[in-house]
């Protein structure tokens, strides 16, 4: 009826996240990965760039207070990013690790640099309004992209075993299920949905990111300065 209609988006929101958490067991391993793969990255970058000089950095990286690139130009690099976050699952998990690491090394030497350099102050207005979004997207789309490549490697090796030895339809779909999956999701299409959930999370926090990153850090930051010099 006409309630339903209205009701339907909430409801539909509200069942993403309770999926979400009530399979989170499928996708619990991979998201610890994916945060201590990137949180030792940043460490990693942060060690990196206290042994040189924050000017030299900045400027070796063309990294200044106020950036002055458009929302588009920072969603259009993120979501490029994330592709190839996703890509590195066709490398079983490989490339994923690769490029989440490189990301992290980045953002250390970048938030390392700009705190020695122009100040927490700067920094706190500058980056952490758009990198507590980008950072969650990262770590998330990693955890899909390692929940891919685990899928791609029991498919591999479902096909391998049983090629000669069972040739039934359903036999590869047995082998794929992983005894939490087996448990948590009895349906293949509540796992759709969580991985559905994580990419279209991941990438509206880029979008929101890339729009914050655009507009509002540059804003904070001009404001900050200001008062500073007035």
């Amino acid at each position: 009826d006409h309630r339903d209609l209205h009701s339907f988006p909430t409801r539909r929101s509200s069942d993403l996240l309770i999926t979400l958490k009530s399979h989170f067991t499928i996708w619990r391993r991979s998201f610890y990965l994916a945060c201590i793969l990137y949180g030792v990255s940043w460490l990693f970058g942060i060690m990196i760039s206290a042994k040189f000089a924050p000017q030299s950095v900045l400027h070796n990286l063309q990294i200044t207070p106020v950036m002055t690139y458009s929302a588009w130009g920072y969603i259009s690099h993120n979501v490029g990013v994330e592709v190839l976050l996703l890509l590195g699952a066709c490398t079983f998990g490989i490339g994923t690790g690769l490029v989440l690491c490189l990301n992290g090394v980045f953002d250390g030497i970048i938030v390392t640099a700009i705190a020695r350099h122009y100040g927490l102050g700067v920094l706190l207005a500058g980056l952490l309004p758009h990198g507590l979004f980008e950072a969650s997207a990262w770590i998330l789309i990693s955890t899909y992209g390692f929940l891919l490549s685990g899928r791609f490697k029991r498919i591999i090796s479902s096909l391998w075993n049983n090629s000669n030895r069972d040739t039934s339809e359903n036999a590869a779909n047995r082998s794929l299920e992983t005894p939490a999956e087996t448990k948590s999701a009895r349906s293949s299409n509540k796992i759709s949905e969580v991985y559905f959930a994580l990419i279209i999370t991941s990438t509206l926090l880029l979008v929101l990111a890339g729009t914050i990153e655009a507009y509002i850090s540059p804003m904070l930051v001009r404001l900050l300065i200001s008062s500073v010099k007035g």
